[in-house]
């Protein structure tokens, strides 16, 4: 399994314990989630990389978007990919 930081705009979630995330999936669609703080990191949300090709990345996200799929296709230059855990 690979993890990344994914770029995002965090602001406070509905509880203290959560943030509300937002991002852009490859396509240009605006994906927004809530998710528990313990997946940012440094103004990036933690996902599991599945699939890299090309310039885009196939990720996990931690917890469930509003609009789109937990599985989403990002640009690999919006994702940092860190070592294989």
């Amino acid at each position: 399994m690979t993890n990344g930081l994914l770029k995002c705009k965090v602001s406070s979630g509905l509880f203290p314990q959560e943030s509300s995330v937002t991002f852009l999936s490859a396509d240009g669609e605006r994906v927004e989630l809530f998710c528990p703080n313990e997946f940012i990191q440094d103004n990036c949300l933690q996902v599991e990389v599945l699939e890299v090709k090309d310039a885009r990345c196939l990720v996990q996200l931690p917890a469930d978007p509003l609009t789109a799929s937990r599985i989403v296709v990002v640009d690999q230059d919006s994702l940092k990919i860190l070592q294989p855990v």
